[in-house]
């Protein structure tokens, strides 16, 4: 085999393999998305299939009528349609589901699911209440400056060439720096930019200062949404340890982004001298000695917009734990420089990551096809929409 593949080798491979993706997964997620219909209806597998052309013929596990489906309690359905959702990266319509079980409730299957959507959930509070309701055209980063200012934030953009603003605060007080970017062009299409970001596994090839990356856990489904990492970067003697979960959202058709959600298990786990287990991965012990630190993340939205079959938009917000006082003038001109050279850095890391041996496209092959079909499908409704 070729020490380097061609850019678009493997996404042929990839289409290639359509046939071949396993039969379960492939019912497994029209089963999700009939129950998107909240009725056992096939509308939902309809929509599947035309979005990710899969056959027509494909079994349905659930009939337009089901006499055993109408006589099923309200909790047992609740839990169907929650896992459906979650099954499919929709956390947000599965959390609005009605008579959610509780947490460890064994009425049905999806109790490590129900557990990491309960935490989701008061993260996305945290996220909504200092971010406000994500919106389709979110250009709020680019068009209010004033209500920055207002919330305190500084202007780190720096005048860059590729119109990026940077925005960022940091309280001395609660230990917290809040940033926020907003790149409105990114010359690398949306599937290849999620890949590069969602590939924390290979981080230490790729990644500047990494040392150590790790995947502790897959949460279980049909399609690996969430996953639990562990990355350690280092500069000569200093070494900082993170543990995070990364969830990756379907919001394609709700604001035609896709969102990746970066944030720390509770800070009892954190700070824990001993390894915990926690949502089904072992979380190493807090480091030890004085040149070792854990950084906790409260929060990290990165928001993918798709623009063309060549280009996307990217939106980052983050919420980090400041381990010592920062100085705010050096972390604003580090900001500044990024600024200016993030646009170059992604789009030269992104297309490396993709033939990358090992990457997220070999170890995952039926996620990188599911969001491949589903990008697919939507640039293909908005180039009927502009004709």
């Amino acid at each position: 085999m070729a020490a380097r593949l061609s850019r678009g080798a493997p996404r042929a491979l990839l289409l290639g393999t359509v046939s071949a993706w396993p039969l379960c997964k492939r019912r497994q997620l029209v089963l999700a998305e009939e129950d998107l219909d909240g009725n056992g209806g096939n509308g939902g597998a309809r929509a599947l299939r035309a979005r990710a052309s899969l056959p027509s013929n494909l079994p349905s596990p659930l009939p337009k009528s089901s006499s055993e489906h109408r006589s099923a309690s309200s909790s047992s359905s609740s839990c169907s349609r929650f896992e459906a959702l979650f099954d499919c990266g929709r956390f947000h319509q599965a959390l609005s589901c009605q008579q959610r079980p509780p947490p460890g409730s064994d009425r049905c299957a999806g109790g490590p699911k129900l557990e990491m959507a309960s935490y989701m959930q008061s993260v996305f509070e945290r996220i909504r209440g200092e971010l406000g309701e994500l919106s389709r055209d979110e250009s709020s980063a680019s068009s209010s400056a004033e209500t920055w200012a207002e919330r305190g934030f500084d202007d780190c953009s720096g005048g860059n060439k590729d119109g990026v603003q940077c925005w960022v605060k940091i309280d001395l007080a609660k230990q917290r720096t809040n940033f926020c970017y907003d790149i409105p062009e990114v010359p690398v299409n949306a599937l290849d930019l999620m890949s590069l970001i969602s590939d924390v596994q290979n981080a230490e090839t790729w990644f500047p200062f990494c040392r150590r990356s790790c995947e502790l856990h897959v949460l279980p489904g049909p399609l690996p949404f969430v996953r639990i990492f562990g990355v350690e970067v280092g500069v000569q003697m200093f070494s900082i340890e993170t543990v995070f979960v990364m969830a990756v959202e379907n919001q394609l058709e709700e604001n035609d982004c896709i969102i990746i959600y970066m944030f720390s298990p509770p800070e009892q786990v954190m700070r824990s001298e001993s390894a915990t287990e926690w949502m089904g991965a072992e979380i190493p012990a807090m480091p030890s000695g004085l040149l070792n630190f854990r950084l906790p993340w409260e929060y990290q939205r990165i928001c993918i917009f798709p623009i063309s079959e060549k280009k996307c938009r990217l939106r980052c917000d983050v919420k980090v734990v400041d381990l010592f006082p920062p100085i705010p003038p050096v972390s604003r001109f580090f900001l500044r420089e990024c600024s200016k050279r993030i646009v170059g850095i992604l789009g030269a890391m992104a297309g490396s990551s993709v033939t990358r041996e090992g990457g997220l496209m070999s170890r995952y092959p039926d996620l990188h096809l599911f969001w491949l079909e589903q990008l697919s499908a939507r640039n293909a409704t908005a180039s009927d929409v502009t004709r």
